[in-house]
């Protein structure tokens, strides 16, 4: 009934039109059923769907100058935006999207009579139309099963951690802060007091506070919580350790959001960086590659879309500079297919790199892939691998056939593979593809876009670097019971301690600390 007969354009009084709009607002059964069952409820949120067209329609569609408020206008771009990230669909108006007004539709009344935040999808793509084929029902679902998950959430109280920690090195015996916001983004308030707990599985990350209860977050709202949580790291935490903080909060319903943050213990020393922005000692192609365009080469990216997806990066990541490895840098206007990966693989090798001096070494690069675009999008691949027997073997550093349409940084500790880093030297391959699976249609493949930028080889060193004040194991300057706490637990644990935590707790000089360095300390702090 909402505008229903604005005009004639939008919908038809002639009986043989097929936008015919009846007699009068809810002149048929099916309309009637559908109020019926929309007033009986108090929906928040509806989804009505439509064949075809990939699109997520919102209201307003009887008039283009007539928008949703502002503020029921940010929520539908939001939710919109989100519901649409992973299956690509175009979001808008009717008008915007499929180009012509409606009124008396459904998703205008629930909007504007119901206040119910009403989208319209369209599903599947033209080649669908209306009555797609059956080996497109799953596929199709599925790329509707996150929106619906999403809708389900947004109807409740939808949390959402904003958590970070002060950038840098984290080095040991230093205090570090948090920065915390928590925002609810769904329709409803949190029922019930919010709790909040902090932890790590590392005993050398220590809390000031585990934990703390807040009242209930309003829909819609933001609390700021600033740095109401901090963390020490001991003086016995091991450099190049990567460490978890985990971040947990449960509401009075029971659910549980967890936001997870990595850090890296010790002083950062680059060994070796590429920025890719010179003539670089790497190697194209090995002999069996097979790809006839899209080759990796040195080059400055330039961006290239299909529809609503983006193929190739439209820059670098590196703060100075424009160039990265990339597979085809040279593009054609208007044309996504150009010069991307086509008809097999292309490998990018890096020098070999002799780490032998070191029992532990990061690998860090920065990563842009993506497949979803072509005959058979999601089916190709992207590898990173290495080698310490000059290419005899190769272990998997990455592997995904995942597309994201972004610069992805990456890490990885080369013991983590147990890699032998003394003998050998160590080599990297990169590998992208565009190859023909079982079940492929037309030639196979799909629009295959691969960048490398910054590569980094780091090592990590304790930030202590003398024996001076013997006996004070956390350096705050006092010799007390808190470092006998130190010492006892790092003798417990025989891989506990970096050399120089050894440097400040042994001291008799036997080159170990035991039971006579905690004699030697009660006696330090005695006197």
């Amino acid at each position: 009934s909402y505008m229903w007969g604005y005009d004639n354009q939008g919908s038809s009084p002639d009986g043989c039109n097929e936008t015919y709009r009846g007699t009068l607002p809810f002149s048929e059964p099916e309309t009637q059923v559908v109020k019926s069952f929309v007033e009986s409820r108090d929906f928040k949120i509806a989804l009505n769907y439509h064949s075809y067209s990939n699109l997520l329609i919102y209201p307003f569609g009887y008039d283009p100058d007539i928008p949703v408020p502002d503020e029921d206008f940010e929520i539908f771009v939001e939710y919109g935006e989100i519901m649409t990230q992973y299956n690509g669909y175009l979001l808008g108006t009717g008008i915007e999207t499929v180009g012509y007004t409606v009124n008396g539709e459904a998703c205008d009344w629930m909007y504007g009579e119901k206040d119910i935040f009403a989208y319209t999808p369209e599903i599947g793509s033209f080649n669908d139309g209306f009555w797609p084929a059956t080996n497109r029902i799953i596929p199709l679902a599925e790329e509707n099963l996150f929106p619906n998950k999403f809708v389900a959430w947004s109807v409740g109280s939808h949390y959402s951690l904003d958590f970070s920690i002060e950038s840098g090195d984290y080095l040991q015996g230093q205090i570090y802060s948090t920065e915390l916001s928590i925002s609810n983004a769904g329709l409803s308030s949190s029922t019930g007091p919010i709790s909040l707990y902090i932890d790590s599985e590392y005993d050398f990350i220590n809390f000031d506070i585990p934990t703390i209860e807040l009242d209930e977050i309003p829909a819609r709202s933001t609390i700021d919580l600033g740095d109401i949580f901090s963390f020490q790291i001991t003086a016995s935490a091991p450099s190049g350790t990567m460490a978890e903080i985990n971040l947990r909060l449960i509401d009075e319903n029971g659910f549980e959001y967890i936001e997870v943050l990595q850090l890296i213990i010790g002083a950062s020393v680059d060994l070796i960086t590429y920025d890719f922005e010179n003539d670089s000692d790497w190697t194209i192609g090995t002999m069996d590659d097979d790809a006839n365009a899209g080759i990796w080469e040195v080059g400055i990216p330039q961006a290239t879309y299909f529809e609503n997806n983006q193929a190739q990066p439209g820059s670098d990541i590196s703060e100075d500079g424009q160039k990265c490895f990339i597979t085809g840098a040279a593009t054609s206007p208007g044309s996504v297919g150009f010069d991307d990966v086509d008809g097999g693989k292309t490998t990018l090798l890096s020098p070999s790199f002799d780490l032998s001096d070191h029992d532990e070494v990061l690998v860090s690069y920065w990563r842009w892939y993506t497949n979803n675009v072509g005959d058979n999008p999601g089916t190709d691949h992207f590898y990173v691998d290495v080698t310490n027997d000059n290419g005899e073997n190769w272990f998997s550093l990455e592997y995904t056939n995942q597309s994201q349409a972004e610069w992805i940084k990456k890490e990885f500790f080369l013991s983590d593979l147990g890699l032998d880093l003394s003998n050998n030297p160590i080599q990297f391959r990169f590998i992208a593809e565009d190859i023909f699976n079982t079940g492929d249609s037309g030639t196979g493949g799909s629009i295959i876009e691969a960048a490398i930028d910054d590569f980094r080889i780091i090592t990590f060193e304790s930030s202590i670097d003398n024996c001076e004040n013997l006996g004070d194991l956390n350096y705050d300057g006092i010799l007390n019971i808190l470092d006998i706490v130190s010492l006892v637990s790092c003798i417990v644990d025989a891989n506990c301690g970096t050399n120089s935590f050894a440097c400040v707790a042994d001291l008799n000089s036997d080159l170990g600390y035991n039971v006579l360095d905690v004699v030697l300390l009660v006696n330090l702090i005695l006197n």
